[in-house]
């Protein structure tokens, strides 16, 4: 799918037949790529900004905890990471 802008930029975008989103190409951030799980979680994030510093190995990854969020996990720096608790 493409959305045009009014000065005539483009953003594209990719879907699969579950309607998940794997691609956004946005004239002024780049192309980001996303991956899921079978259940239809978000797994990893891959920007262009961290495409360009670190490799395509470079992603945000996303874990969870019978379908609740339970980290993001940050690839520039590892301590750097977000924990998710529930119920306490």
């Amino acid at each position: 799918m493409t959305v045009q802008h009014p000065n005539g930029r483009e953003t594209k975008y990719a879907y699969d037949l579950l309607g998940r989103k794997l691609m956004v190409n946005h004239p002024d951030v780049g192309e980001t790529n996303l991956t899921y799980d079978a259940a239809g979680n978000l797994l990893t994030k891959l920007t262009a900004e961290l495409r360009k510093s670190i490799s395509d190995k470079g992603y945000i990854s996303y874990t969870y905890d019978f379908e609740r969020l339970h980290e993001v996990l940050y690839p520039e720096n590892l301590f750097n990471r977000v924990t998710y608790t529930y119920g306490k």
